[in-house]
């Protein structure tokens, strides 16, 4: 039997989710809440907008047209393999927070 782990990360604000959730159960996914309020969860607050940050830093854009040229270039070039570490450095703070009683925390 070929079995695969799926990992779903989303939104958890109720407007968001409701029917998310609906669907889950009904397929009896398993559903696993995060804490309201938890940037420090979310993807692009874990990994990607540091590291965009720190790259753009020092910059000047005079237009939205040069600041999403700049993103854009960013991210063509981060590696496929860096995607992937970021990817499983998430998952494992992730397994960190459950086991805290998914309680905040600093990243570590």
């Amino acid at each position: 039997m070929n079995v695969r782990i799926l990992m779903l990360h989303y939104d958890n604000a109720s407007v968001h989710s409701a029917r998310l959730i609906e669907v889950l159960e009904e397929k009896h996914i398993k559903v696993i809440g995060f804490p309201p309020y938890s940037p420090n969860l979310a993807m692009c607050g874990f990994w990607l907008l540091f590291n965009l940050k720190r790259n753009l830093r020092g910059y000047g854009f005079h237009s939205k047209d040069k600041i999403d040229d700049a993103i854009n270039a960013f991210f063509s070039l981060i590696p496929r393999n860096e995607w992937l570490e970021a990817f499983n450095l998430w998952k494992i703070h992730l397994q960190k927070c459950t086991d805290a009683g998914r309680e905040y925390f600093e990243h570590s």
